[in-house]
């Protein structure tokens, strides 16, 4: 395969991914307190995030799961009290976050 089709399906395995996420997000819920509309740019957010994580593990630099922690827990360090996310809710959100990069570089791997 050359570049161009591997990039492709990169793109196709990351937005069957997404989908799949707002689909579980929608059925668990998570979109109760705001309307879809008003989520867009978290959800966007975790589309970039995934996204350069997957791709980072394409490439070889498996160290950028580190970079992304220090950036995650860094941005924690502002104790804002009109952020109602507990702890342990941020930690599973970005844990699973990373599981669905870790998911889309594997069925990359697998589809390469």
């Amino acid at each position: 395969m050359n570049f161009g089709s591997n990039i492709n399906l990169l793109l196709a395995v990351l937005i069957e991914g997404e989908l799949i996420i707002i689909l579980i997000s929608a059925i668990l819920g998570l979109f109760k307190e705001k309307s879809f509309k008003e989520n867009i740019g978290t959800i966007l957010l975790g589309i970039v995030e995934r996204t350069f994580l997957a791709f980072s593990f394409i490439i070889g630099v498996q160290l950028s799961i580190v970079l992304f922690g220090v950036i995650k827990a860094a941005t924690r360090f502002d104790s804002d009290s009109r952020i109602e996310t507990s702890n342990s809710q941020f930690v599973t959100i970005n844990i699973v976050s990373a599981l669905f990069a870790l998911v889309y570089f594997k069925a990359w791997i697998i589809l390469v």
